[in-house]
Parts: C-alpha cells; structure tokens; sequence
C-alpha cells in the first residue's frame, strides 16, 4: 500500500475527480488498480481474455469515454491535490470470504477518519497563524468535508476544501497573491489598528463604522447621510475616513489603498499530505483488523 502525487511546479496533477468551485481542495482516493488481473492468451479454440475480476475491486464502474487524466485537463483548478493509495489485496481475497464488502467499509473509514484528522489539523494551524476574529465561522469555513467517502453511494474518496465565498480570502493565502477591491470599488479601506473602527488588532469593526453603513453621497438638500452624522466622520478622497475628535482635530478610521499582498501562510496542501503520509495507513491497518476480527471464526 501507498500514497503519492505528482508536481510540476505549483501545479499538483491528479488524475480523476469531478469539478469543483474549491480550488483549494484535498481529495483522498482509492485507487482502482487490478494486481490480480490474469490474461488468457490465443489457444486451437480461439482468442480468450479476460479482464479484471470485479471481486478485485470495491467498487466496479464501467470506464468512460475519456481517460481520467484528460478530465483532469479540462477541468481542475490549478490548487488542487489528490492523494491516491493503492492497495493490493489479493492476499485477504483468498483467505476472507466476505472481502470485498467488509473491506470497502474499513477503507471508506480510513479515509474519512483521514479527512477528519486533516480537518483538525488545518484548523489547528489557522488559529496559530492568524488572528481570527470570527472564530466559529472561518474554522467552518477552512476545512469543509465534502464528500465523506461512502460504500452505499459508492464514492471511494472523499474531499476536504478551503471555502471560496465571495470576499473570503482564506484561499488567497495559500499560494499568496494581491488583494484587489470589490467589484465597483476603487479601493481597499483598511481600519487603522488603534482607531476608532479597531482599538485593537483582533477586535472587530464596530457595527456603526462598517463601510457598509457608511454612505457619504449627500442627501437631496445637501446633508450629510445619518449614518454619516451620527459617527462623527468624513471622507478625504483617494487618502481615507476620518473622525472628529475636536472643532480643529481628527483622528483617522480608514485609510485607502489600491491592493494589498497577501502571503503564502495557509500551507493547506503541505499539511493535507503530510497527515495522509503519516496517518492514513495506520487508520487502514487497524479497520482492517476490525474487520478481519468481527468475521466469526470466517478471518484469516
């Protein structure tokens, strides 16, 4: 049994799975080889061959028109990583009656205890690397499970993925990149760290100073907007927000800026394969002694 993936610069290739929007994404798979496969060569009675048994293989699908590597290349984003593992289970065919089903489930296990433990990993290291203000809602948000792998669906694989909701830019840190405006906008706001929109690095804007809130297109008659008044602010074109604090002293909320760059901190793709590498075949080994030991005397 083993796992592996194949790199070309800061592409990861894999070579089979559907499309996806989550780019950022880990997909754990069992591969489908055929160690056991026999051919029959040409005999006096005629061309024989045979081809996989399907007892071979968990799950037995027909194949489809292109080749899971050409689907690969019309489809998947370019941070993306498949960590497939091969097992070669001839031995237990022989000697476990009820092989394939009672290895399915110990595999689909493995890979889900697998993706669980990768979950908690990546959580782990948000937290550790950043300051996170919305705690519940991105260590939801940096680690989604979906799917788990499962015998009844027959999906033997199972994907972990960094959520890419608009305005979200946990995925921008894995490879690093530039923060760019909404849609619409020309700049950037950044709170000023010590202000009145964030006295501290890890507290959240207050709600009467959001920029949503913040609407400094006057009114008909010329005045400025409620909001606008009842904070206290104004706006200083292609610079930033400031705050009265005085008739003749301010102090500033917002400053504008163009873009901003974002370095490569999440480093999900590097711990993903790193918890598979070293967790993955120890979860298989001891579902498979469960299974072999729940088989009444049938096991090995």
């Amino acid at each position: 049994m083993g796992s592996g993936s194949r790199c070309d610069g800061d592409r990861v290739h894999t070579e089979t799975g559907p499309r996806s929007p989550c780019h950022r994404q880990v997909r754990i798979q069992l591969g489908r080889g055929t160690p056991t496969t026999t051919r029959q060569g040409t005999g006096s009675r005629g061309h024989v061959q045979r081809g996989p048994d399907p007892r071979d293989c968990l799950w037995s699908r027909p194949r489809t028109t292109r080749t899971p590597r050409e689907r690969f290349r019309t489809g998947w984003g370019s941070q993306r990583l498949k960590i497939e593992v091969n097992i070669d289970a001839s031995g237990l065919l022989r000697r476990l009656p009820k092989y394939p089903k009672r290895l399915a489930y110990a595999t689909v296990n493995a890979i889900n205890q697998t993706l669980r433990l990768i979950q908690r990993e990546e959580r782990g290291r948000v937290e550790a690397e950043f300051t996170v203000r919305k705690k519940e809602f991105i260590l939801r948000s940096v680690a989604k499970i979906k799917p788990f792998a499962s015998v009844p669906q027959t999906r033997p694989y199972g994907e972990v993925a960094v959520d890419e909701k608009p305005r979200l830019l946990l995925s921008k840190f894995e490879r690093g990149g530039t923060r760019k405006p909404s849609p619409g906008s020309t700049y950037i706001a950044a709170p000023v760290v010590g202000g009145p929109a964030r006295p501290t690095f890890g507290s959240t804007v207050p709600t009467e100073l959001r920029m949503k809130r913040l609407n400094f297109e006057r009114t008909k008659t010329g005045k400025a907007r409620k909001a606008v008044r009842e904070a206290g602010v104004y706006l200083i074109p292609d610079v930033g927000i400031f705050k009265r604090t005085g008739p003749q002293t301010s102090e500033p909320v917002y400053f504008f800026f163009r873009s901003q760059v974002l370095a490569p901190r999440l480093r999900f793709l590097v711990t993903a394969k790193k918890v598979t590498d070293k967790w993955f075949r120890e979860f298989f080994q001891r579902e498979v002694v469960k299974a072999v030991s729940h088989s009444r005397g049938e096991g090995l």
